[in-house]
């Protein structure tokens, strides 16, 4: 992730009907449904049709409910 602005750099892969399966650093797990439609779209260029895909993707300002997810869980807080 990139903070500054706050935008995707890495897509993730998304499976079993837009989840995906999160591992954290205290050791739980956890099942992310995906909501945002760029986001999903984008990820599932990368996984299927990695020659059209590019890296580093700016969510769009009424689709940021996912990057906002994954800014929560990021360790590194010095983009608040």
């Amino acid at each position: 992730m990139n903070f500054g602005p706050e935008s995707w750099v890495d897509p993730l892969a998304i499976w079993h009907n837009m989840r995906s399966t999160m591992g954290y650093a205290d050791g739980h797990g956890d099942i992310h449904r995906w909501q945002d439609k760029s986001f999903i779209d984008w990820c599932e260029t990368a996984m299927n049709r990695p020659r059209s895909f590019s890296f580093g993707m700016q969510a769009p300002a009424d689709e940021r409910n996912d990057l906002m997810f994954m800014a929560r869980g990021f360790p590194c807080k010095s983009h608040r």
